[in-house]
């Protein structure tokens, strides 16, 4: 992978383990031009965990959420939404697609939460009895499981990463926004064999909407 000519590989879609080598190939080197990949498969609906990204308020849960709505896909789990006072965010409140919801994150927690990303206190037990819950609910129910998001406030929960490993191992598609930010467990995921990363920008929002929607449908319809 290190010579000059472009290195064509065919039928890339049988090796996904070859896909990874060529990420980190890339990673190492960032030039056009090094590799001709061919394949006979859609990559994107190959993974049963399509995963987004992208900086804060770009429009990760709006993009989720509008999944959400969309008719004719079963889809259970949950998305989080600011909590504003005075015009600041001062939390976040966890609504599952199914009608509950829970404060998990506020400032007024943080003096008396154990569990802290930044200034607001963290309630696990929320998210665990609520968001968690819903997760596996709706992997139960044979749904798409939603989960918006895998941040640094989630991650503080064991529970919630082992719903994570135990989903992503199953037979239920995956769709989940993911921080941006360096994170050891979130960058470890975003790796994980059948996962599928795209970042979201202002630039792509709608067309990303489109292939989610795509790639949930695809992966719900009963095989032929």
């Amino acid at each position: 992978m290190g010579n000059a000519a472009p290195v064509t590989l065919d039928e890339v879609q049988r090796e996904p383990d070859l896909l990874r080598a060529v990420k980190r190939a890339i990673d190492r080197r960032r030039q056009a031009g090094q590799f001709l990949l061919t394949c006979s498969a859609n990559l994107l609906l190959m993974g049963d965990i399509l995963l987004i990204t992208g900086r804060p308020g770009v429009g990760k849960t709006t993009l989720v959420r509008r999944v959400a709505e969309a008719p004719g896909i079963r889809l259970g789990g949950f998305y989080t939404e600011e909590i504003r006072r005075g015009g600041t965010r001062a939390g976040f409140r966890l609504v599952t697609l199914d009608g509950e919801a829970a404060v998990f994150a506020h400032v007024d927690f943080a003096g008396r939460s154990p569990h802290r990303v930044g200034r607001y206190g963290v309630d696990l037990s929320a998210l665990e009895g609520i968001g968690v819950a819903a997760l596996h609910r709706a992997a139960r129910l044979g749904q798409a499981v939603l989960v918006d998001e895998i941040g640094k406030m989630e991650l503080l929960s064991p529970g919630f990463r082992t719903a994570l490993e135990e989903i992503a191992a199953g037979p239920v598609p995956l769709l989940a926004t993911i921080t941006a930010a360096p994170h050891p467990w979130a960058d470890a995921f975003k790796r994980r064999p059948g996962a599928v990363l795209y970042t979201l920008t202002s630039a792509n929002r709608d067309r990303m909407l489109e292939t989610a929607e795509r790639w949930l449908r695809a992966h719900l319809e009963p095989s032929p």
